[in-house]
């Protein structure tokens, strides 16, 4: 999906309406996460949309597309891959009576209603376009749940309410009286909801000869006069969970970590799969099943149950129709995308403060849980007491010697040891220790190093994003010599020299090199700490705790 600049703030601005008292309080989940999973199950081959505005739901579509606006506002590429697309410019009115899809002879499979907000204009729409349906079709309706008595009137004011839904709640208490035929389902995502309806019948008549009767019946009705009780009996407002994904039977959970490795050969020299091996293992500890997928087989079918947990890194995610879905975001190079990729998660883990705190002044701080990187305590751990360390160890690629920490660590004097590839062919090639250093063999090295040398990629630094390699060294109890990261868990941070430079890294190892037995046993009982607060297995329950949350989800609204 093509970037739109005014859609993170669009989303931010929604989730943050607070409903005034007596009115539905929604999820948390946008309305564009359900259209667009809308999408990715009904496959349509011809969509429509009325009210398009910056264009952002039309990008959402793949198929031929119809789209109609007064005034379109067009941010993006909308055309992206679609095979057509016809914009009209005009009144939905004005579109139907120009009869344009009768000439193209076109069937709508999905159609997505967001127009003038007062009822007849939503009534209009919905009996012209019910005439264009394919029968196993569907037809969505926004701002049908409103949010405030002022938002819901006809005559919409902006000096009292920020945002205006109009009347066009009355479609929901119009189509339960008219067309009991239709199955009217009306989902919690904010800002004000989404109406899904099928069972179409294009032979249907009723409301078009009933409309004079209807306008008569409702055009003067308040929402006060119909009264929250009628209003949420009519809309019988679910979950959108439980429309997009079954809940797990009671007992183990299946998982389905989604890696940034494109393909299974790839997998033994990224790291991010040894990261998805300590956490499918950590989970499969706690009683539930687990398994690993690379970006080749994200989409490949598995248990109708199935919950994704997304271990984002730079390559965007497009969510799996019809299971829960968790990011655990473990980069931030490109917070724009990551922002705009948070729309398709149900729950957004982040690894570092500063990188939880921007999500959350989009998505709200219910949305997103701070959930730093981890060591695996089945392959870490301190030696015993008094065993010999000797060494400034660092375990990762060379990049053409573009290291800083190596490289002021050499200036330092300190006595280096590589593991890696390309340190052969560097200037470090002296202290090469070897091309890798299998999953299993790590713990036993960092545990023999008297320090561990850590670094950060520019955006984990400036995100607050601690490595696992910090972890990995403090659960051996080894010191750890690593450049700025603006952020670090308060239990861990005493332990970890944070440098700039070569001298800083020389007064830092001869730091290490004078302390106490006092100093040394404090770290070793941090290491031992660690396993109740920083290993996979603790992750885990997090996450299996939310994952329960979510599947379980359900909402008791306020009434006054």
């Amino acid at each position: 999906m093509a970037h739109f600049p005014t859609l993170i703030g669009k989303i931010r601005d929604e989730l943050n309406l607070v409903p005034d008292e007596g009115f539905p309080v929604l999820g948390r989940t946008h309305y564009f996460a359900l259209l667009h999973e809308l999408h990715q199950r009904l496959k349509p081959k011809a969509y429509l949309e009325i009210g398009t505005e910056s264009g952002a739901s039309l990008g959402l579509a793949k198929c031929l597309s119809v789209a109609v606006d007064p005034a379109f506002r067009i941010e993006a590429d909308v055309m992206g891959g679609k095979p057509g697309l016809i914009l009209q410019q005009t009144t939905s009115e004005a579109f139907f009576a120009s009869g344009l899809l009768d000439r193209l002879g076109v069937t709508i499979d999905l159609a997505f209603l967001d127009g003038m907000h007062l009822f007849e204009y939503l009534l209009d729409d919905f009996i012209n376009t019910e005439h264009h349906m394919a029968a196993d079709g569907m037809i969505v309706l926004h701002d049908c749940v409103p949010f405030s008595s002022a938002g819901a009137r006809r005559d919409g004011d902006r000096r009292v309410t920020r945002s205006w839904t109009g009347d066009v709640w009355k479609l929901l208490p119009i189509l339960r009286a008219y067309r009991p035929d239709l199955n009217v389902r009306t989902f919690d995502t904010p800002p004000s909801g989404l109406v899904v309806i099928t069972g179409l019948d294009v032979t249907n008549r009723v409301l078009s000869e009933k409309r004079d009767e209807i306008i008569a019946r409702y055009g003067d009705m308040t929402f006060e006069d119909l009264g929250l009780t009628a209003f949420l009996a009519a809309a019988a407002i679910e979950p959108y969970r439980r429309y997009i994904a079954p809940l797990p039977a009671e007992g183990a959970l299946s998982f389905r970590i989604q890696t940034p490795v494109p393909k299974p050969r790839a997998q033994a020299s990224w790291g991010d799969h040894a990261f998805a091996v300590s956490l499918a293992e950590a989970l499969e500890r706690a009683g539930h099943f687990a398994e690993i997928r690379t970006v080749r087989d994200w989409h490949a079918p598995g248990p109708s149950d199935q919950i994704d947990i997304v271990l984002r890194g730079d390559t965007s995610y497009e969510r799996r129709f019809g299971h829960l879905t968790l990011f655990w975001a473990l980069y931030g190079d490109d917070l724009g995308a990551l922002r705009q990729d948070a729309l398709g998660a149900d729950h957004v883990f982040a690894a570092g403060q500063p990188l939880k705190d921007e999500i959350a002044m989009i998505y709200g701080p219910d949305f997103v849980t701070l959930l730093p990187q981890a060591f695996d305590a089945t392959r870490m751990g301190p030696p015993d007491e008094g065993a010999p360390r000797e060494g400034a160890t660092f375990v990762g690629i060379s990049k053409r010697f573009r290291r800083p920490i190596v490289r002021q660590a050499m200036r330092a004097g300190l006595p280096l040891q590589l593991w890696g590839r390309g340190w052969a062919e560097s200037p470090a090639a002296d202290f090469a220790k070897g091309e890798r250093l299998e999953q299993d063999e790590l713990g036993a090295v960092y545990a023999t190093s008297q320090i561990v040398l850590n670094d950060h990629r520019p955006d984990m630094s400036r995100l607050g994003i601690p490595s696992n390699r910090i972890f990995d060294a403090l659960a051996c109890g080894t010191p750890v010599i690593s450049d700025p990261v603006s952020w670090l868990p308060d239990d861990i941070a005493p332990f970890v020299h944070q440098v700039r430079d070569a001298q800083q890294v020389r007064d830092a190892a001869r730091s290490i090199a004078e302390e106490d037995e006092d100093r040394r046993s404090e770290r070793r009982a941090l290491a031992l700490s660690m396993r109740e607060t920083h290993s996979f297995d603790a992750r885990a329950r997090v996450i299996i705790d939310k994952a329960e949350e979510l599947a379980g989800y359900a909402r008791i609204r306020k009434t006054a």
